[in-house]
């Protein structure tokens, strides 16, 4: 298996700019939750209460993109996801199409929201048939 550093924010985007421009990719797509929604689905979707999710951090990606390890830090857990799926379920009321997303987190007077930016509306909302 190839490991590849986590890119940082700029680089992935412009990995995804790049991406968008050469029509390998659609663009747009992202889905947001507030701290305690996130920390409610995280604990429903893996039966872990991390108590409320503080910071979630990519820790490596696959050359595609997506994430293949992530650290999910709470204020009563911290834990490391190592499968690209398991993310993805964890994530999601579903599943998650794809994990090639980042992660920005935005605090501001209304609390705590975490967006997920990703190549395409599809690969970043929720799978639903």
């Amino acid at each position: 298996m190839l490991t590849v550093t986590p890119p940082t924010k700029k680089y992935f985007h412009r990995f995804l700019t790049i991406m968008i421009r050469k029509r390998m990719i659609s663009s747009g797509g992202k889905v947001t939750y507030t701290q305690k929604e996130l920390s409610d689905l995280v604990k429903t979707r893996t039966g872990i209460d991390f108590g409320i999710i503080t910071d979630l951090e990519p820790l490596e990606r696959g050359v595609s993109g997506r994430i293949t390890r992530l650290k999910i830090a709470g204020t009563t857990k911290t834990m490391i996801i190592g499968k690209e799926l398991e993310i993805r379920k964890s994530l999601s009321k579903s599943h998650l199409y794809s994990s090639c997303f980042f992660v920005e987190k935005i605090i501001n007077h209304d609390g705590t929201r975490f967006v997920f930016h990703g190549p395409d509306g599809d690969m970043v909302s929720d799978y639903v048939r």
